[in-house]
């Protein structure tokens, strides 16, 4: 290294801004060797200035002179560059961001060089450049990659990993030339799961994920990796699809409930998203943590903007949220099955309620995430445990207290979501990328919508009673929200491009949100989906058309609101259902229907290996047999006009007390022989939790059915039944019949119950 090359090295150095560093390749990058390339790459990465000059469009020319410099001077000294040369470019490059475009011909410079020299990096050397080329998107079956991959499986497997414990005696002991720190091994996992390397298919990286889960394994058992490092080896085992062993899951359990404390909200959230992504829980101490932690990052969002007196906490605090971090946490939550503690929910609820207002970088998968998530918590019971209402109570906080502050959080996180829907969704309808629109490109395609952000987000609204109540109710932002969707939806069924065009699943969700919310669409909004899903028919699944046929028999068929002169949508009606009996017809023939697919789950939780192909009929109705109030009305006027009479046996009488052959009923066994009686089964019959068939008592009496005693009194059974929280009733076609939503097995425990009280508890 000569002199003018030292003084220039000295130079960048000393240079702050990349303007400055960049005015010094200006000048003399014709004398730079690789060590001035690697320092002036690394001073612009760093500088705040770097990242904005590298981003222009088109590059920066100063940038892209000293890349090919360095390329140039590598290619020509490639037996006599050092390894930590090479390592200092690549991750350069890579903090850099310049893309592995811009760095093409550097990257198979170095690939050449590594070549050479690959065994001679160090781990520090080999962290680094792996890093780089996950950084700068190098491919993962590229030389280079696999040439660092196999020197990291040397080097880890020599015993260089060590525990990393932080111990006095691990401190004197370690060798930089042979030991690898807690983050050289998460930095490596990150990288090669980055670069889109699999532990389910190593390929030419077995060994070198053999050599660094065991790593992992001692540094995580030691508490070695700090917040950041934890998070990101917690990714990395997600992503790579490793399964760990029990001891591995001990130690990051351990890693992350003694570091959880000190993660920001993305390293919260990628945790949460490794458990989920994995299928494992968190233990109790790494999910308490990592709860704490949440509550914590989210309470101090909202303490810095309730500070206005410049204090120090605000200065200080930078940790926050983002929409994706947020909407990653309630995902593993709700997969995990696992209900977020009280004040975590709530803290989370104001938290996203905030994002959804104020955040100017909302997506449409953003908001449809956060709606996703309201519907889908519905469905968790919110875990208080013993310890969590002590602390409640020791803050005078009593449970009634809790719930309606719960309520009020989720509130207004409805609120908010209905408002970015609104939002966003309106700015789609109104023409997404039309010159009347005042938006710039930019925005317009971060604020692109998918069919599936439309369909996901009005299922959502069908999936969450409280949304469905809100709109009962006529809430201002609720009616917002479902007129932009409903908008949205109507723009996406008119449209023809081919990657906006609205699919099956889509159609059927649109559907059954119209059905489940109970909102019947409006004139252009019912005409458009009929056509749009009489277009796309042909590609119906099943499941596609029963959706679209339960939703039209729900809100539409026969609709006076429909089919009055509101609106005349007979036109598209008539095409509307010609095509859905086309499908129908074409899906009842097909191997969906006949291969199988449909068995009795009963049976087959018995017997799985034989799923007996059951025959198909319908189409079934499965609503109440009557109308509760047209069987109450006829009652009242049967009542009025003495038709409830009856002789002494309760059978209908003629004018002499005879029974005119015309009218008289069937006298199978069971048949309701008078009006009052016959009404009065309807009427138990109308109950719409009530299933459309019912079980014969004798067919339930046979053997191997588990009826102990015989058959009870039907009327008792019935009884005990209803005390169970079920609904049940006799049926008014059969003296045997008894119809009762309750499954077969509480059926049976039922009659045993009362024939054992009949027999004095025998």
């Amino acid at each position: 290294m000569s002199q003018r090359q030292v003084q220039i090295n000295t130079e960048l150095a000393r240079s702050a801004l990349a303007s400055d560093v960049l005015a010094i390749v200006r000048r003399s990058v014709a004398e730079f060797n690789v060590v001035n390339c690697g320092t002036a790459l690394s001073r612009i990465a760093r500088a705040p200035d770097g990242r904005r000059l590298v981003a222009r469009e088109g590059g920066d020319p100063d940038v892209a002179s000293l890349l090919a410099t360095a390329a140039g001077l590598v290619r020509h000294h490639a037996r006599h560059v050092e390894s930590r040369q090479l390592a200092s470019l690549l991750h350069a490059c890579g903090k850099l961001g310049v893309g592995v475009e811009a760095a093409a011909e550097l990257v198979s410079a170095v690939e050449r060089a590594t070549e050479m020299h690959a065994s001679k990096f160090n781990p520090q050397e080999l962290a680094n450049a792996v890093w780089g080329c996950a950084k700068l998107g190098v491919r993962v079956d590229r030389a280079l990659v696999r040439l660092l991959g196999d020197a990291a499986a040397a080097s880890l497997r020599r015993g260089g990993a060590g525990s990393g414990s932080g111990s006095r005696d691990e401190k004197k002991k370690f060798d930089w030339r042979v030991d690898w720190t807690a983050q050289g091994v998460s930095n490596v996992a990150w990288a090669f799961a980055t670069l889109g390397a699999s532990a389910r298919e190593p390929g030419a990286f077995a060994q070198l994920f053999h050599a660094l889960f065991s790593a992992i394994e001692r540094k995580a058992s030691a508490g070695a990796f700090n917040a950041q490092e934890t998070a990101n080896v917690a990714w990395a085992i997600a992503k790579l699809g490793w399964s760990p062993e029990e001891n591995t899951w001990v130690g990051l359990n351990f890693s992350v409930a003694t570091t959880a404390r000190f993660m920001d909200g993305r390293a919260i959230a990628v945790t949460l998203w490794a458990y989920a992504t994995l299928g494992e829980r968190p233990s109790e101490d790494a999910r308490d943590a990592l709860e704490s932690a949440a509550r914590r990052v989210a309470i101090d969002s909202f303490s810095r903007d309730s500070l206005d007196d410049g204090s120090e906490r605000e200065r200080v605090t930078k940790e926050t949220f983002r929409a994706r971090d947020v909407s990653n946490i309630w995902w593993a939550f709700v997969t995990l099955e696992l209900a977020p503690r009280d004040a975590t929910r709530i803290a989370l609820a104001r938290v996203s309620a905030r994002i959804l207002t104020e955040s100017p970088d909302l997506t449409p998968a953003d908001v449809a995430n956060q709606s996703w998530a309201i519907a889908a918590l519905e469905h968790l019971e919110s875990e208080v445990d013993d310890d969590d209402a002590r602390r409640r109570a020791a803050h005078g906080e009593t449970r009634a207290r809790h719930s309606t502050r719960h309520a009020a959080a989720t509130s207004e996180w409805c609120r908010a979501v209905e408002t970015a829907e609104a939002r966003l969704f309106s700015f789609f309808a109104q023409g997404e990328g039309s010159e009347k629109a005042p938006f710039r490109a930019e925005v317009r395609e971060k604020r692109r919508v998918s069919p599936s952000d439309v369909s996901g987000a009005m299922l959502n609204v069908a999936a969450n009673s409280a949304r469905r109540a809100r709109l009962r109710r006529r809430e201002p932002s609720a009616e917002e929200a479902w007129r932009a969707l409903e908008r949205a939806a109507v723009a996406l069924c008119r449209e023809r491009e081919h990657d906006k065009k609205i699919s099956p699943q889509d159609l059927s969700n649109i559907w059954y949100a119209y059905a489940s919310v109970g909102r019947v669409p409006e004139a252009n909004a019912f005409a458009a989906l009929e056509l749009a899903t009489a277009a796309a028919s042909s590609s119906f699944a099943a499941r596609h058309v029963a959706a679209a046929l339960y939703a039209y028999a729900k809100i539409g068929f026969g609709s006076e609101t429909l089919f009055g002169s509101e609106t005349d949508t007979s036109s598209s009606s008539h095409s509307f259902l010609a095509a859905l009996d086309k499908a129908a017809a074409r899906v009842a023939e097909s191997d969906e229907i006949r291969d199988g697919s449909c068995f009795c789950r009963r049976c087959a939780k018995r017997d799985a290996a034989e799923k007996t192909r059951m025959s198909v009929s319908g189409p079934l109705w499965t609503g109440p047999l009557h109308d509760a109030a047209a069987v109450a009305a006829l009652a009242r006027e049967a009542e009025e006009v003495d038709f409830c009479g009856g002789d002494d046996e309760g059978r209908f009488s003629g004018e002499d007390g005879g029974v005119p052959e015309e009218h008289e009923l069937s006298s199978t066994k069971g048949q309701k022989a008078s009006a009052k009686e016959l009404l009065a089964a309807f009427a138990a019959e109308a109950d719409p939790a009530l299933p459309p068939f019912y079980r014969r008592t004798d067919e339930l009496a046979r053997a191997g059915r588990g009826l102990k005693h015989g058959i009870p009194p039907l009327d008792a059974w019935i009884a005990e039944l209803q005390t169970r929280g079920f609904a049940a009733c006799r049926s008014h076609l059969d003296a045997r019949g008894l119809k009762s939503n309750a499954p077969l097995d509480d059926v049976v425990a039922a009659a045993n119950a009362v024939a054992a009280a009949k027999n004095g508890g025998a």
